[in-house]
């Protein structure tokens, strides 16, 4: 019921492709230091191939070309639930780097 209130008031009532939901979800998110210690994100995703993230409109566009039959609209939904499995897989990353704190009762 929220759900199709938050479409009809977003206006982003079409469904994503079954196959592109779980392409975006499967892909393959890799940070890449370049030669100046500049940081790139690059994707996987099957039926979309391998690109660097270089925000949502390229994304968006990236998906149109793939498929052609999305409308914009759906696009730009589908380059936004991309740009957040890229923070969540980003935050993984950094939270996976931190050392592991022992608690004060195992130093006693």
């Amino acid at each position: 019921m929220i759900g199709a209130f938050l479409d009809r008031l977003t206006g982003s009532g079409e469904r994503l492709p079954r196959d592109l939901i779980l392409a975006l979800e499967r892909a393959s998110v890799m940070d890449r230091v370049g030669a100046d210690d500049d940081s790139r994100i690059l994707i996987h995703a099957a039926g979309l191939g391998s690109f660097h993230w270089h925000g949502l409109k390229p994304a968006a566009e990236r998906i149109a070309r793939h498929y052609p039959d999305l409308p914009a609209a759906s696009c730009r939904y589908a380059a936004r639930l991309l740009a957040s499995i890229v923070a969540d897989r980003n935050r993984q990353a950094f939270r996976g780097h931190r050392a592991q704190r022992r608690g004060w009762v195992y130093d006693y």
